[in-house]
């Protein structure tokens, strides 16, 4: 067999392993204080955007009650 189809046929577990841990040194992992900054901001941008919905979902609420009470 040539080598191409030999690469081709198998799986080998460790050479698997070998270019996981290859590819994951090649990440560019982000410091502390930049993790932080980002989950923070995250974490303010749903409260953020939970309020606002929230905030719509009461407008809406409280006009159909309105119509809803012209209606009778």
């Amino acid at each position: 067999m040539s080598e191409t189809t030999e690469k081709l046929s198998g799986f080998n577990f460790k050479t698997f392993l070998q270019d996981i841990r290859a590819e994951f040194n090649k990440v560019i992992w982000p410091s502390r204080a930049d993790l932080v900054k980002q989950t923070i901001t995250v974490i303010i941008t749903s409260a953020i955007i939970g309020a606002v919905i929230s905030g719509l979902d009461y407008i809406f609420a409280f006009g159909y009650q309105q119509l809803m009470g012209l209606v009778k």
